[in-house]
């Protein structure tokens, strides 16, 4: 009976895992536009704080597609030298 207790809850707690994987994906899709129009956004204001925390945030998704990560690359490798905090 104890098996049978302990595989339920293993099971639930892979269900539970399984859930907050997908959910934290479904958002990645969800706010890959609204990050990087912040992103954008502060490059636009030369904001060295957005920049690297947005460019944070985009480089963690999933979604985040490669010409996107070439523009990052790109902004951070000019500002670098005079920001070392990037």
């Amino acid at each position: 009976m104890i098996l049978i207790y302990s595989l339920g809850v293993i099971l639930l707690i892979g269900i539970l895992i399984y859930y907050l994987i997908w959910k934290d994906r479904l958002n990645d899709k969800l706010n890959l536009d609204k990050d990087w129009n912040k992103f954008l956004k502060s490059v636009e204001l030369n904001d060295i704080k957005g920049i690297a925390s947005n460019g944070d945030k985009l480089i963690w998704n999933k979604y985040l597609k490669s010409e996107q990560l070439n523009t990052i690359i790109k902004v951070v490798d000019l500002r670098v030298s005079n920001y070392p905090e990037l």
